[in-house]
């Protein structure tokens, strides 16, 4: 049988916080960090890394407040973010093969608004060969010019970090 520590500290999905035991509202001086204080001082485990947090701030908060878990929110577009992240080196070579523009240097600009553009068509090349390749999943990201711009500038920033880290 799991002790009520021993549940708070694996239980995925949801995330412990400081309630006032009267209103049921959260603690007025409550961060992530009191929090994580609070979950240490009722484990037991503020030895070690553990003894970095806030300890006392939290013993003197746990007076008043107790601990209550929030279930976690999942966000719908975080999953498409992945979604355009992974399709993202596929839509650049579909580009090369069927819009690319010759002669001339292609901006960040012109292919995310071609993307968007594309993808609002369902029986437009982009998206028949995006649903050949096994990105089904993109087509239905109904999104602007800007937010695949966005996208594309992240994909840039993540290569740069990876240069720099080799």
């Amino acid at each position: 049988m799991k002790t009520k520590a021993e549940k708070m500290l694996t239980t995925r999905g949801y995330r412990y916080r400081l309630v006032n035991r009267k209103t049921g509202h959260l603690a007025s001086s409550a961060s992530w960090q009191v929090d994580l204080a609070s979950i240490a001082n009722q484990t037991g485990l503020t030895q070690g890394i553990g003894s970095l947090l806030p300890l006392q701030h939290a013993k003197r908060l746990a007076r008043r407040n107790k601990l209550h878990p929030f279930k976690l929110q999942k966000f719908p577009a975080d999953d498409d973010h992945s979604v355009a992240r992974n399709a993202l080196p596929e839509i650049r070579l579909i580009f090369d093969r069927i819009g690319g523009r010759v002669g001339k240097k292609t901006t960040a600009t012109y292919l995310s608004e071609w993307i968007a553009e594309e993808l609002q068509c369902e029986k437009s090349q982009l998206a028949s060969l995006l649903k050949e390749a096994g990105h089904s999943a993109c087509i239905d990201i109904n999104r602007s010019a800007r937010w695949w711009r966005d996208r594309i500038s992240e994909t840039k920033k993540s290569r740069v970090n990876l240069k720099k880290a080799e």
